[in-house]
């Protein structure tokens, strides 16, 4: 019997195209990595050669290829602008709002399911990741779409009771398997270990108990590494293979080449998120704070949600690098536990107590003023121009040509 379409997910898909395409095109690329993705995308399309990546038309190394492809695809059909350049980003959130919504309601209920995607298009940094031109949204799914699955393997092979997975676990695994390798083909190395310090982590904790056999997580190994595989096939039949040598060296050494970022803050991955995934970071904490009850499994996916955050923020933070999109992965877990939070509440199991009320009312007049801020200084840059001539870049920036709706004051 062929189960009902939910017409909710029809909802989301029309929330995601209001909250992530207006004004898409209207603001240039300035991220540098934003503007060398592009880069590289707009020399594959004006090449043809969409195997190897290049950068002022010389082998980049440093870059998988997946969201590049994405980006060269859109400039083949849109044309080369920076509204092409994000629209990948665009559309994978008309489909991650709606799977927010599947996997909430997989997990709890519906209402859960609607506020998992409303925490994430409500905060503030995983809305404006949705509208850049960065890697980070799509490697980011596929990461944490592969342990997604393999939780749901995990609780299949240890008959986990009350959550109704009709699959056999090694379609779960396969599937965990896939998204890895894709994973891998978009954010190279790190992705996969991301994902193996989390499971290995999480069952350490566990004890090891009901762990998959040894074969299988062998046979995991092959599924991620297919995606990758496939590519570099093509690569050597198409006799390439300097170019493979080189990436092959580089993402082996990637780790220790990252950039560092913002060297002078100290806990910048804690200050980044709890300020930009406002205001699900807040509701987050009070998750984190609460001990959750229900059946095994949610409490059980719960503690998954945590390490995978810890994962995030300790590995970033002990190789130092200070850069704001890396600790992006931990956009899923916070806003995930901030439903959790938001979902006790709204049941009457949690109290929305007075100390979060005046945090939630006072950092969003904050943050309510500074756009306004920025606006006015948009329509009156020279009265600012004179303090910032001690930094070039700001003063360029500030005096770029930019044209002004009249409307921003208000969104």
């Amino acid at each position: 019997m062929n189960k009902r379409f939910d017409n909710k997910i029809l909802f989301w898909i029309g929330v995601a195209v209001l909250f992530f395409f207006p004004l898409l095109g209207e603001v240039s690329l300035f991220d540098k990595l934003e503007l060398k993705q592009a880069e590289i995308a707009r020399e594959m399309v004006l090449n043809g050669n969409y195997l190897v990546p290049k950068h002022n038309f010389e082998h980049c190394t440093q870059l998988p290829p997946f969201f590049i492809w994405l980006q060269a695809l859109s400039f083949a059909v849109f044309g080369v602008s920076d509204f092409a350049a994000r629209l990948p980003n665009a559309l994978l959130g008309v489909v991650l709002l709606p799977l927010f919504y599947l996997m909430g309601k997989r997990l709890f209920d519906e209402k859960f399911g609607f506020f998992w995607a409303l925490a994430w298009a409500g905060s503030i940094l995983p809305f404006v990741f949705m509208k850049s031109a960065m890697i980070e949204p799509v490697a980011n799914l596929f990461t944490f779409f592969a342990l997604y699955f393999f939780v749901l393997s995990y609780w299949k092979h240890k008959n986990e009771e009350r959550i109704a997975l009709e699959k056999h676990y090694l379609v779960y695994l396969f599937f965990s398997g896939v998204f890895a390798g894709l994973a891998l083909l978009s954010n190279g190395m790190v992705a996969l270990i991301l994902i193996s310090l989390v499971i290995t982590i999480r069952l350490a904790l566990d004890k090891f108990a009901h762990s998959l056999p040894w074969w299988t997580l062998l046979l995991y190994a092959i599924f991620a590494f297919i995606p990758t595989l496939v590519w570099f096939g093509f690569l050597m039949a198409n006799n390439e293979h300097v170019f493979l040598l080189e990436y092959f060296n580089n993402q082996t050494k990637l780790l220790p080449t990252f950039e560092k970022g913002w060297e002078e803050i100290p806990g910048f991955h804690f200050i980044v998120l709890i300020i930009g995934c406002f205001p699900a970071s807040l509701f987050a904490l009070q998750s984190i704070a609460n001990k959750s009850g229900g059946p095994k499994y949610q409490r059980d996916f719960k503690r998954w949600m945590l390490t995978l955050m810890w994962v995030v923020v300790g590995l970033f933070t002990v190789l130092n690098v200070k850069l704001i999109h890396y600790s992006s992965l931990a956009y899923f877990p916070i806003t995930y536990l901030a439903a959790l939070s938001l979902f006790r509440i709204n049941r009457g199991e949690w109290l929305f107590k007075p100390w979060m009320r005046w945090v939630l009312l006072s950092v969003a007049a904050v943050l309510a003023i500074i756009p306004t801020v920025a606006t006015y200084i948009g329509y009156n840059p020279h009265g600012l121009s004179k303090l910032l001539e001690i930094n070039p870049d700001w003063l360029a920036a500030l005096e770029a040509e930019f044209y002004w709706f009249q409307i921003e004051y208000f969104l």
